[in-house]
């Protein structure tokens, strides 16, 4: 999908189903024990960018958990 028109492919998609496949791009979905799936049937739904935050914090808190205990 182009705003340029000369670069586009010439079809047209219509708003609605632009922004449901952006969605569905970026969004994941998580179990109830917290991990992240592509299964649309899991309970809640994640942006991934917020999913990303989310992992980095853990592993930060994990690696650092770790640290703590093996001085």
């Amino acid at each position: 999908i182009t705003l340029d028109e000369n670069q586009g492919s010439g079809e047209r998609y219509s708003v609605k189903q632009t922004v449901a496949d952006i969605k569905a791009d970026t969004t994941v979905y998580q179990n109830k024990d917290g991990s992240y799936t592509l299964d649309q049937s899991a309970p809640g739904n994640v942006r991934v960018n917020d999913a990303v935050v989310s992992l980095d914090n853990r592993t930060r808190s994990n690696t650092q958990a770790i640290q703590n205990h093996s001085r």
